[in-house]
């Protein structure tokens, strides 16, 4: 969601206030920027009651003037069926035209739906153009996701050096996902020299993240001592993260250092 007024974050009620009549007063008289900024408020609760469906119509109002971030931030409702009905198809219209004008995010969210064949036919090739088109632009999430193609082969011959840099290119923008898909890449030396340090750094990132298989993997590096110190306190401290949310191989491998059984791990990541 495009948020015009996050620079407001910090305001007093009394600021925010102030800051809904005076943009209200020029949405009422058709100001698109101004329109736009009514819905920001209007979704996020500032100044004014907290309303998805409000915050629906003054984007709509605004997108119809062709206000670019408003039209993305329609799409994300339309998508995700907030404010409004589930509508994938007037989704992908809508960033469909933000990312014809250059939007970043809507190109991004565009490579998704053609990826994913959502609101249109699934079409990996434009998939991959939208996605390219957003990373020039440094959107990270689109880094990842042609990372993500790179090392799976999707629509492409399956290149790990490729992946490895769009996933870097993600993980140094903090995408938790791509921090975790570098460590595995480390470990395995996939597109890059072995490293298991470098794999423990970058899990490590990942895993204060909450990246449930990143705290997994990092449980078991430390478990058996892979490129760092053996610590078992700190291995089953990881393990336990994975196992509270859910995790069946750090379950499993948790009952099995309790009972004095847990074999040596060679491939512990597949």
């Amino acid at each position: 969601m495009d948020n015009t007024l996050a620079g407001s974050k910090g305001n007093s009620k009394a600021q925010e206030k102030a800051v809904f009549w005076e943009n209200y007063s020029a949405a009422e008289k058709g100001v698109p920027e101004a329109q736009h900024r009514i819905g920001c408020l209007y979704y996020l609760g500032k100044g004014i009651s907290e309303n998805a469906k409000e915050a629906f119509n003054w984007f709509q109002l605004a997108a119809n003037q062709g206000h670019i971030k408003s039209q993305l931030n329609l799409g994300m409702m339309l998508r995700d069926g907030d404010g409004a009905p589930k509508d994938d198809k007037k989704a992908y219209q809508l960033f469909k035209s933000a990312a014809d004008q250059g939007d970043a995010e809507a190109q991004f969210y565009l490579g998704e739906m053609y990826e994913s064949g959502k609101g249109i036919f699934l079409n990996q090739k434009e998939a991959f153009r939208q996605y390219s088109l957003s990373a020039t632009q440094g959107n990270a999430k689109a880094h990842c996701n042609l990372g993500a193609i790179y090392y799976h082969g999707r629509g492409v011959v399956k290149d790990y050096e490729q992946a490895f840099n769009y996933y870097k290119a993600a993980a140094e923008q903090s995408v938790g996902v791509a921090q975790k898909m570098l460590g595995v890449m480390y470990y395995y030396g996939e597109g890059v020299p072995k490293n298991y340090p470098e794999a423990i750094k970058w899990f490590s990132l990942a895993a204060d993240q909450q990246d449930i298989d990143a705290q997994y993997y990092l449980g078991i590096m430390y478990y058996k001592g892979i490129g760092v110190v053996k610590d078992t306190r700190e291995g089953v401290h990881w393990l336990e993260k994975a196992a509270l949310r859910g995790d069946q191989k750090a379950i499993q491998d948790l009952k099995a250092i309790r009972t004095e059984s847990l074999e040596s791990f060679l491939n512990p990541f597949r």
